[in-house]
C-alpha cells in the first residue's frame, strides 16, 4: 500500500508577479491532546494552522537547557470540543473558542501532536451568504460541521 502524503498549509495574503492579491491559506487539523488514538474524534480538537516555525538552536539552549528539545511548533488557533454527532447526519459541531474578551483562543504544539488536515463545512441557515469564497468561508463563519472523511 502507498504511503500517502497530507498537507496542511499556513501561508499568508501575498501578491503575485502581476501584482493581484492572493488570498491567504491557513488550514485546519485535528491536534492530538496526548490520548488520541489511530481513528475517532477521543482525545482531538480541530484548530486552525496559522504558523509553523522552528526555534533557533541559541533559544532552545537558554529555554530548554536539561529536556529534549522540541522539533518544529505549531501556532494553531483552537476550536471547541466535539459535540455528539448530529442525529440526522452524523456529523461532529465545532465552534471557534474564544476568550473572556473575545479574543480567539490560540496556542503553541509541537508539529508532531498534529494527526491530520481536517475539513469543515459552515454551519448557515437556508442560504450561503453570497459574499462568502472559498477563500473567506473559513474566517467568515462561527461554527462549522466537521467532515469525517
Amino acid at each position: 500500500m502507498d504511503n500517502t502524503q497530507d498537507v496542511a498549509h499556513a501561508r499568508p495574503e501575498r501578491k503575485d508577479k502581476q501584482g493581484r492579491t492572493v488570498p491567504g491559506r491557513f488550514d485546519t487539523v485535528l491536534v492530538n491532546d496526548g490520548t488520541g488514538g489511530l481513528s475517532g474524534v477521543q482525545g482531538y480538537h480541530v484548530a486552525q494552522l496559522r504558523l509553523v516555525f522552528k526555534l533557533p538552536k541559541a533559544a532552545c539552549e537558554e529555554l530548554f537547557p536539561d529536556v529534549l528539545v522540541p522539533g518544529h511548533l505549531a501556532y494553531i488557533k483552537r476550536f471547541t470540543p466535539f459535540t455528539a454527532p448530529d442525529p440526522v447526519h452524523g456529523l461532529h459541531k465545532v465552534t471557534r473558542r474564544r476568550d473572556a474578551a473575545g479574543a480567539r483562543l490560540a496556542t503553541v504544539v509541537e508539529v508532531l501532536s498534529i494527526r491530520r488536515s481536517c475539513h469543515l463545512l459552515p454551519v448557515t441557515g437556508a442560504s450561503v451568504p453570497r459574499e462568502w469564497t472559498s477563500s473567506t468561508a473559513l474566517e467568515s463563519s462561527e461554527s462549522f460541521w466537521v467532515n469525517p472523511f
